[in-house]
């Protein structure tokens, strides 16, 4: 056993398989209770069921209840369908982002360099790109999110007139 569900400790009715994603680890959907709503749940946890996390909680008017399995789809998203909610409650799709997606926090120039503040997941791989033109990417370097989840990667060389800033997580 990996993992034993509490239904009344916010880990709802797991169902419907888990799958293993790029990440190595394994997520499924709680169809039943769960969350803030006990209208079912998406979770993670590793293969040898450490760090069981539940990631979002549904909400029936919001994004449907009942949440039957996900696949994770090339771009890294998560989706799959819920059997209640919508417009008239015959059920919903749904898309969900991995936590370690990284948000870029700010841009500041410090002499002459420019600083680039992402946040994202502890111990994620992150990788920040420079472009100019919004078209082509050079990759800036890679660097692991330290435990506070907030870091500042150092542009020695940003462009004299314009540059753009983006951050992706390497699974």
């Amino acid at each position: 056993m990996l993992h034993s569900c509490d239904y009344f400790n916010g880990d709802g009715w797991a169902s419907d398989g888990i799958v293993e994603a790029k990440d190595g680890m394994l997520y499924g959907t709680a169809s039943a209770g769960g969350g803030t709503n006990s209208s079912g749940t998406v979770f993670r946890l590793g293969k040898d069921g450490s760090n069981y996390r539940t990631l979002h909680g549904f909400v029936p008017s919001d994004d449907g209840s009942g949440p039957v399995g996900v696949a994770q789809g090339r771009d890294g998203a998560f989706y799959g369908v819920a059997w209640q909610g919508g417009s008239v409650n015959c059920g919903t799709a749904f898309k969900l982002w991995p936590p370690e997606l990284p948000i870029l926090t700010g841009i500041s120039l410090v002499a002459g360099k420019a600083h680039v503040s992402l946040e994202g997941a502890a111990g994620g791989q992150y990788q920040v790109l420079r472009s100019t033109n919004l078209t082509q990417w050079s990759v800036l370097g890679t660097t692991s999110m330290p435990p506070e989840g907030v870091c500042i990667h150092e542009d020695a060389a940003p462009p004299p007139q314009r540059a753009f800033y983006r951050a992706v997580w390497l699974p």
